[in-house]
């Protein structure tokens, strides 16, 4: 039997087993291993730095003598300056403490068009390393120079920072910046009234559209997952319970005279000067260059292949393909803001996913949405509107599921897609989600699972089998699900407030989506792990990602009893 090659997201979760253990040298090795994978997705890097980052096995002193000066070399060996990687290097150099190597990298990925949301934080890191070894003016320099960019503190109208730099305005003997300083209740005030008067070299990034074109958005949330769930077995990809996580402010755009170009699952815009709108872009400048989306535009240009759209709404991201996971969860529910914003959708054509499995049409008809209106985006392609409204968590800040389960993203699924749907008269079905047609991740006990929960009441559904009206009015009426980690538990952001989720995972294969859908939909959410294989440490030369499971029995009939 041949071995499949591990995906990154595999070989993200064996790091993440590797540092849980305390082997860093190995997780070392496996994070060498994701560097030299071809997809060279950029997200990934961000992720693998935030786990030598964020795991407390990692001491400053392994940061500085072992893990930063191998990243670097890999940084070297395979990176080619590749600006993602110096934006990890920066922040991996400012917790080692090495201050000098994090303002050079900063100041490279900046430089380079680092976007908005990884600017926020290199700004902050080179400012207080230029404080931390002294070069106080410095300091002060690229706070003033940076001072729309950073974020403002909880609460406050005054960026991160603001005390730290009144501090280093007494050092300097500055009494007229300290002056303008607390003179300031906001950043403009302070650009647009102070600064000019003492004639300093202060040029504000203009890397946002103006205020105007914004319509609407939803707030930076933060939120806390509350009591730890213990797992039996191992499982790397666990979510983080013990900490705060917080949600990225989304922003609702009115655009005009853009261009929209797209090459597989990378997509850029452009304003009417070809200039890169990096904040909604799901890729960066740096890697454009490389890409040849510029040349491929110019060719589109030439050939008179860019097709010129009126009024356009954008709701596609880096998942192109029809996966009812990411179509309802992320894709669908930014028509969120399309409403908030009192945007008629029926006038509009839609820049969404490959659109060709029926649940994508009849889902999209349940909305009010016509089949037409979903302009073609298969492959390659380019669109050219005179206006495109479009949220900015399609790029960067895109949080999958839901963006991190936000109600105002469950809620708008709910309430518009149940609202023809008659409600149950009682809540009282029970539902098991069958993959046994699948061609993965399939229990390899189904019969014995399936004789168990039939013998609890649980009526056994094939959500491939159905229809997705008939989906939704399936887990409308459900108060208890159980299934095996898979798109098929999407459906629960369908039922009602409290009804009680149980999810089965092997123990080295899922994610934290339907975690993230339940927290979100406020459900009863807890979850078994195959125990089949917890002797067996991750393998990262090994793929596990339709890896079938043994479900553990025990386990499921204990959850049986307490769920009432």
């Amino acid at each position: 039997m041949v071995e499949m090659t591990p995906t990154p997201q595999e070989l993200l979760a064996g790091m993440r087993q590797q540092l849980h253990m305390g082997a860093v040298q190995q997780a070392i090795s496996t994070w060498k291993r994701l560097y030299e994978q071809p997809s060279r997705d950029p997200y990934l890097w961000i992720q693998a730095a935030d786990l030598f980052l964020g795991d407390n096995s990692v001491s400053k002193a392994d940061l500085r003598e072992i893990i930063f000066p191998q990243f670097n070399i890999v940084v070297m060996e395979v990176g080619a300056r590749n600006i993602w990687l110096y934006i990890a290097l920066a922040r991996m150099a400012f917790i080692a403490e090495l201050y000098s190597i994090c303002v050079a990298c900063g100041n490279y990925a900046i430089n380079s068009g680092a976007p908005d949301s990884a600017k926020y934080h290199l700004i902050r890191c080179i400012f207080l390393s230029y404080r931390n070894i002294q070069q106080y003016d410095e300091a002060l320099k690229i706070f003033l120079n940076s001072f729309r960019l950073l974020p403002l503190c909880p609460g406050s109208s005054l960026p991160v920072g603001y005390t730290e730099a009144a501090d280093i305005c007494g050092l300097l003997g500055r009494s007229d910046w300290a002056d303008a300083l607390a003179k300031s209740s906001t950043p403009d005030e302070l650009i647009e009234h102070y600064l000019p008067a003492l004639k300093l070299d202060i040029t504000p990034p203009n890397v946002k559209p103006p205020s105007d074109s914004v319509l609407s958005g939803e707030p930076e949330a933060i939120f806390d997952f509350g009591a730890p769930i213990t797992l039996n077995g191992l499982f790397p990809v666990t979510p983080d319970f013990g900490r705060k996580h917080s949600r990225p402010q989304v922003k609702f755009y009115e655009l005009k005279d853009v261009t929209v170009i797209c090459n597989n699952s990378t997509f850029v815009f452009f304003d009417r000067n070809e200039q890169i709108l990096t904040h909604i872009s799901n890729t960066n400048p740096n890697e454009i260059s490389k890409s040849g989306i510029y040349e491929l535009l110019h060719a589109m240009k030439k050939e008179g292949r860019i097709a010129k759209i009126g009024l356009g709404g954008f709701i596609r991201d880096r998942f192109p393909t029809p996966n009812i996971c990411h179509f309802l969860l992320d894709q669908l529910s930014r028509l969120h803001f399309f409403t908030e914003a009192g945007v008629d959708l029926a006038k509009m054509r839609l820049v969404g996913p490959d659109m060709t499995a029926p649940f994508q049409f009849e889902a999209a008809a349940m909305l009010g949405l016509d089949k037409g209106q979903f302009l073609p985006t298969k492959d390659t392609w380019s669109y050219q509107f005179k206006t495109l409204f479009v949220p900015d968590n399609v790029g960067a800040t895109h949080r999958h599921p839901a963006h991190l389960g936000a109600e105002w993203a469950l809620d708008y699924l709910r309430n518009n897609l149940r609202q023809n749907i008659s409600p149950p008269s009682t809540r009282a079905d029970k539902i098991f989600i069958s993959r046994e047609f699948a061609l993965g991740r399939r229990f390899t006990n189904e019969s014995d699972v399936q004789a168990l929960l039939r013998s609890a009441g649980y009526a056994v559904v094939h959500c491939e089998k159905l229809s997705f009206a008939e989906q939704v009015s399936t887990f409308y009426s459900a108060s208890h699900v159980i299934g095996p980690h898979g798109a098929g538990l999407t459906n629960i952001v369908f039922c009602e407030p409290e009804a009680k989720i149980l999810e089965v995972f092997h123990p080295n294969y899922g994610s934290d989506a339907y975690f993230y859908t339940a927290l979100g939909s406020r459900l009863d959410y807890n979850l078994v792990c195959d125990a089949s294989l917890s002797c067996e440490a991750f393998s990262p030369d090994r793929s596990y990602i339709g890896a079938h499971i043994t479900a553990p029995l025990d386990e499921i009939r204990r959850w049986l009893d307490s769920a009432h």
